[in-house]
């Protein structure tokens, strides 16, 4: 098949995500129709999704009269490092849900990406009133599917010096660094340490703890970093999360000793200890402590 006309290929793009917009659609309102209300409601965008975009799998491997007999896939790995930008960006625009299906074919244009993938972080940093693009979140979740590391770095960076008007993408980031799993904990633990010699236990730096300790892996320098965090953090509450979530029954002993030197202020009410006082009983009851 010979490749499409460049002059035609912005044009095709918008049709090609136009039938895959309408097709989802499509899926969604007869799934509406065939469900029962509350069990569709029951159900939820984020399952309702996933069922519909493993029905319309097919679709992106089969043959398209829009590009000519090219399988969207195909398609999606001829254009070029310009056009695939253009193409990831209304990808957001109408149905950002599909780079998965697109990841393998985008490989070939890797290094452009991460070139953008910077250009887009260093414009959030640099002017706090821009806002953010699509190409932004594309790019984000192509490179944690990826698995790189220097994405990652960029992840890090971003939780940790985003201005405050971006506040609303550090959830979204602090996911994508989730999806990396254990392979983050060097670097977290790198960027973790750098942070502590400066005495620094909240704000945006909890958001590395917190990653930490889900995807951490089992070793003492992780659960050593996490004790630190609870004795040094002023929230004992998110703290004491963490160190339930890692699930290292180690822990126990030191709460305990928390608890206990606190008793006194939880005996006399003061209103935040006996917050956190409750919290962190819960966390180490959670690990196992009687």
């Amino acid at each position: 098949m010979k490749r499409l006309n460049d002059k035609n290929i912005n044009e095709k793009m918008v049709e090609l995500i136009l039938e895959y917009e309408r097709l989802y659609n499509d899926e969604f309102w007869e799934m509406a129709k065939n469900f029962p209300p509350k069990d569709f409601e029951k159900l939820g965008p984020d399952l309702c999704g996933e069922r519909i975009r493993k029905i319309l799998a097919p679709w992106f491997t089969a043959s398209n009269d829009i590009i000519g007999g090219w399988t969207p896939v195909e398609f999606v790995g001829t254009l070029s490092g310009k056009d695939t930008v253009d193409f990831l960006e209304l990808i957001y625009e109408h149905s950002s849900d599909v780079i998965e299906n697109y990841a393998e074919a985008l490989k070939s244009r890797k290094e452009i990406l991460f070139v953008n993938l910077t250009l887009a972080y260093e414009k959030l940093i640099k002017f706090p009133e821009a806002k953010p693009d699509g190409l932004f979140f594309e790019l984000g979740m192509l490179f944690s599917l990826y698995q790189d590391k220097r994405a990652l770095d960029i992840f890090i960076d971003f939780v940790l010096n985003a201005p405050p008007e971006h506040d609303d993408l550090v959830d979204f980031v602090h996911g994508l660094i989730l999806d990396f799993g254990d392979i983050s904990t060097d670097k977290l633990l790198y960027n973790i340490a750098e942070i502590a010699d400066s005495k620094v236990y909240e704000g945006r730096v909890e958001n590395l703890y917190s990653v930490l300790s889900q995807v951490g892996n089992e070793s003492d320098q992780v659960f050593e970093t996490l004790i630190r965090f609870f004795k040094n953090a002023p929230n004992k509450t998110f703290a004491a999360f963490c160190l339930e979530t890692y699930g290292d029954e180690r822990a126990i002993p030191v709460m305990h000793a928390w608890i206990e030197k606190n008793a006194a202020k939880k005996a006399k009410k003061d209103k935040p200890v006996a917050a956190e006082y409750i919290d962190v009983l819960s966390a180490m009851k959670k690990l196992g402590a009687k």
